[in-house]
């Protein structure tokens, strides 16, 4: 009877234990549900990108060439995205839940700094004259319109943007801008008809 009962209670022992462990392995949607990640491309200028992934597998990449849709799925910790266009890029998740191992289509690795959730995607912008590293020049967003200013004064440019997913965009025929929240949330990156660099929150 006793050798029966201690049976019974190892085999639940080890059921429980299997349980547990099936619930407090690591899920990693919580990172992707209706969440930003940010990151930058290696091109001839280093250039930002922004990609939102939605709760229906759907996800909205966001870089200066075009803005492109796709899906993804989570398969444990390895990330596919398949872009409407064919395309196919994969990625990990660590233990550490950084994502890296960016793999193309063509089984190569694709050189993109490590991309990091974004917090600050919404963040406030506006009315803030945000100074462009490296010079005395200043970009300013005020409602649906950004403005250069050239040493914090002369008006060098101004245009209506639009604003999605830490991302803001503008095109005026051969002026196109792009820029990219970045997720310290004191940093903007910028490139395109204002140039490449970095905006910083003024101290």
């Amino acid at each position: 009877m006793k050798k029966a009962l201690f049976i019974i209670a190892s085999s639940l022992s080890i059921l429980m234990m299997a349980g547990c462990k099936k619930e407090t392995g690591t899920n990693y949607t919580y990172l992707l549900h209706e969440k930003v990640w940010t990151g930058t491309l290696a091109s001839y200028n280093t250039e930002p990108f922004s990609v939102k992934f939605s709760t229906d597998g759907s996800f909205s990449w966001h870089e200066i060439k075009e803005d492109v849709s796709g899906t993804w799925k989570l398969d444990g910790p390895q990330l596919v995205l398949n872009f409407a266009s064919g395309k196919i890029l994969k990625a990990e998740f660590a233990a550490d839940s950084t994502m890296g191992n960016i793999i193309g289509d063509d089984g190569r690795s694709i050189t993109i700094a490590q991309p990091q959730l974004n917090t600050n995607a919404d963040m406030n912008i506006d009315d803030i004259r945000w100074e462009i590293v490296g010079s005395h020049d200043e970009v300013e967003f005020r409602g649906s319109r950004v403005t250069y200013y050239a040493y914090g004064f002369w008006d060098r440019g101004s245009y209506l943007f639009n604003r999605q997913n830490g991302t803001m965009r503008f095109s005026n025929g051969y002026d196109k801008g792009f820029f990219v929240i970045m997720p310290d949330g004191e940093s903007i990156w910028m490139t395109g008809a204002f140039g490449n660099g970095m905006l910083k929150r003024p101290i």
